[in-house]
Parts: C-alpha cells; structure tokens; sequence
C-alpha cells in the first residue's frame, strides 16, 4: 500500500539514468526472469503483482551503482566518510541504501526455500519491502556525485510546496530508514546470500507487527532528516549505558528535585515496614544481622576509596532530606558512628533517573531515588543468595507444557517496592550519606547539622538485588496464614 497522495513513479518521471549492463557479482533483476536468475536481488512472493516487481527494477535502476567486486564494494564504502563534509540523517540513509542496493553477492540454494513461502507462512523474516513512493519522489530531485553516490541538495526541495515539504520529507526518510532495516534484517537472516529484497507489501499479521514496530522506530528517528550525525564511539558508548530489570536504556543521572520524587516513593507508612531479618532465612540472617560477614579483609580495600558525588542542589537538599526522614526512607545517624576505611569516613551519594508514570502537576517527569553507595560496595562481597533463580524475561519463550494444557500469568509493579524492606541498624553505619542537613529540618533546633543514613534496603547497594529477591521467593513459598 502506497500513502495517500504518493504513488509509485511512473517510467517516465524516473531520474534520468543510463540502463545498466549486469556486472559480475551485481544483477539488476530481469523482470521477466526474476525467479531464475543466479544472482538475484529480489524475490517476487505468490502474491506481489509485476507492478510490484516492476517498482523494484526502477528503484534499482535509480539508485544502485555497479560494482565488480568485493575490493569494488570496499572502495565505496570508504567514499562513504569522504564524500560529504556532513552527513545528515537523510543522506546517510540514501547512502546506506545505495550500498545495499549494490553489494555483491552469490545466490544461495538454501534461499528459494528460505524466500518462496508456503501456503501457510509463519515465519516472520523474511520480511516484504513496504512503500518507498515518497523516497523515490525526493530522491529523484538529487544528481549524483561521479563516485555514484546521491547528494542530498536541500536547495532542490524547493520545488515542492512548502506545506506538503516537512511532511514528505519526513515520510520519504523513514521510508528509507525501513527499506534499510528491512534489508539488513534480512541480510542477516539468510546469510546475505539470495534476495535480501523480497516480495513487496505482502505480510502476514506477524509481520505486519513487525513492519510497524520498524515504523515506528524510524519515524522517531527521522524527525528531523536534515539533523547530522556523526561517528558513534560503540565502545564508550557500551560503557555508559545500560539497561534495567524491565529492557529499558537507563537513563543518565539526574539531579534530585523533590517534586519529580515524592510520586515514585513510597508513604511514610509503607516505607521501612516490613522487616527483612524477620522474613530471611538462618543463612541470611547470619551476614543481615552481621554487616562484618560482608566485609572483605582490609588489606583488600581500595586506596584511595572510591568517591560518590550528591546529584542535588545544596539549597534543595535540607528540604529533599527532611521530605526523606519523613517518608521513613533515611534515618539519622551520629557522626561517630559512621564506617572508616582506614582513618576515612565512608560517605555515599545519591542521585535519581527517569521512570515511567504520571508526573506530579507542574512537573517535566517522574524520577527514581538512587542511593550511590560506591564507597560502602567497594569494601563488601557479593552474596549470591538467591540470584541464579533470576530468570531473564526471554527464558520464558521455552516453557514447555504439557498437551491441551495452556499457562496463565500475570505482572505488577510495586511503587518504591526496595524502599519497603527496613534493614536492620547495623547497616546504616556503612549507608551514610555526604552531606548533612541542618537540625532544624529534622525538628532538631539544638543541632547545627544533622548526618542521615539509609534505613531501607538501596537501590545502588551491592546486595540489593541478591536480598530483594531471596526475600519475595520467602514469601512466595511460605504458607498464607
């Protein structure tokens, strides 16, 4: 299916391009012989009418250039950091689908089976092309470099009218954006032997989802087609992201405001409520009750220890720490009673992250507390505790059940759920944070600062998770009362 308003280009509207004779390696698909031909680029599915087929062979001929080798494919793939002084979201797609359009390869026996579906097709890849008639509208405005590659010319656009231009252009990039996902997924799937292009707008309700979840990634991505892009460092790239317990990126750290955490934390009367030493087993007990269990010998103690920063504001922290203190979730602690390492206090930090929900009226996001606890997790072991029955959210697609029997389950978050568990005081000594609040915020006007300490399980301490969990699974085997 086409959008509304754009249609396929008819032969003659097509860029003026010199008919090209097949090369070694590179076969621009003969319509007529698109079954049989060794090195087929695209595979006609039972349902693709020759219109379809027809479309590809003029998208080929508008923007794959020959090459007769691999060494040949190689060179133009280096022209691709050269070419352009910049590279915008637009061009790097038009580029990159170039390339796919032109990259040698051998036809595989294995892909007539993998390509040519059965009557009842449940694999969702290969995938079918979708529409590319915006993309060969715009591109057809563009000349190419004598390298063969298509320079993007903002200035070419103009001829079309300013109301209708931001709106193509962005459909025209996202479908060059799915045309290149759509091939490399395929490309991926078949061993990039055969037709990565296959049939054209003929999915099945699997693919059909499939397509759409692609959309709707490349329509995010290509809001604005002229935006540039650079080189992506993959390695640092690696190290300062991540993802959580649900498959989402974790976001960067962000300041505390109190206003963006007060929805996302628990009430005083849920926080700190339940006694985690009282559900924990004997084993548990033993290192829960004694934080010295935990500790690895001092001679193993970095030096110097490891700092943790305050992501808030000073003239925001009395307010956020007594809204805290208040909620249960910190509880204060002398200052001679804190941890050293070696002669030195150990201080920790916090800091907070996006979450998913309903922001507080008047506010851009809901945020998540984060206890940085760097320096107290630099001097303790990991107990294993029950983190081997952690199971990934992909381990359940091999359940096996029995015949005719079917499995029902259900899923709920539970708001601040860490910050429920009160652990027992002889923690907090190694749970303090960096700075104090002054007394009167505590209604403690006698006291000039105030030093607090985590009374609630961290997100951020080393055993958290080990102890969230072997916690639940207590629960969850033992007898309703």
């Amino acid at each position: 299916m086409e959008e509304p308003g754009v249609r396929p280009l008819e032969r003659s509207e097509a860029r003026p391009v010199k008919r090209r004779k097949a090369q070694p390696g590179v076969v621009a698909p003969g319509i007529s012989h698109l079954r049989n031909s060794s090195g087929k680029f695209f595979q006609k599915g039972p349902t693709c009418t020759d219109e379809g087929a027809a479309l590809f062979q003029q998208l080929w001929e508008l923007m794959a250039f020959c090459c007769d080798s691999w060494n040949d494919f190689q060179k133009k793939l280096f022209l691709l950091y050269s070419e352009f002084t910049g590279r915008n979201v637009l061009q790097l797609g038009i580029s990159v689908m170039q390339l796919l359009l032109s990259m040698p390869r051998e036809a595989s026996n294995e892909s007539e089976s993998f390509a040519t579906p059965s009557r009842r097709q449940r694999d969702v890849l290969p995938l079918p092309l979708s529409s590319v008639g915006a993309a060969m509208k715009v591109i057809k405005l563009f000349t190419s470099s004598q390298n063969g590659f298509i320079i993007v010319e903002p200035e070419k656009l103009r001829t079309i009218p300013k109301q209708q231009r931001k709106q193509l252009l962005m459909r025209a990039c996202s479908q060059v954006w799915r045309f290149n996902s759509t091939a490399v997924l395929n490309g991926q799937y078949l061993g990039w032997k055969g037709p990565i292009f296959y049939s054209w707008e003929n999915h099945t309700p699997s693919q059909m989802k499939a397509r759409d979840n692609i959309e709707k990634c490349c329509n995010y991505f290509c809001q604005d087609p002229f935006k540039e892009v650079g080189p992506v460092d993959f390695h640092e790239l690696v190290r300062m992201k991540g993802i959580d317990y649900t498959g989402e990126e974790i976001s960067h750290a962000l300041p505390l405001r109190l206003g963006e955490l007060l929805p996302g934390l628990p009430e005083g009367a849920v926080a700190g409520s339940l006694d985690a030493a009282a559900v924990a087993s004997e084993e548990v007990q033993c290192w829960l009750n004694n934080p010295e269990e935990c500790l690895r010998p001092p001679e193993e103690w970095p030096k110097p220890l490891p700092k943790a920063s305050m992501n808030v504001r000073r003239e925001d922290w009395n307010e956020i720490a007594a809204a805290l203190v208040e909620r249960n979730i910190l509880t204060p602690i002398d200052y001679e009673d804190i941890f050293r390492a070696g002669g030195v206090p150990v201080l920790n930090g916090l800091f907070c992250v996006q979450k998913k929900g309903t922001p507080a009226p008047g506010e851009e996001r809901l945020t998540r507390l984060i206890m940085n606890l760097t320096p107290s997790n630099a001097l303790q072991y990991l107990k294993q505790g029950d983190l081997d029955t952690l199971a990934a959210a992909s381990h359940w697609a091999g359940c096996q059940l029995p015949a005719g029997s079917a499995l029902l389950w259900s899923g709920d978050d539970q708001k601040g759920a860490f910050y429920a568990w009160c652990l027992p005081p002889q923690w907090r000594k190694l749970m303090a944070f960096k700075w104090p609040v002054e007394g009167r915020f505590l209604g403690m006007p006698e006291k000039d600062e105030v030093w607090l300490a985590s009374k609630v399980i961290p997100m951020g301490w080393i055993n958290s998770v080990s102890l969230f969990q072997h916690l639940h699974r207590r629960i969850g085997f033992s007898r309703s009362p």
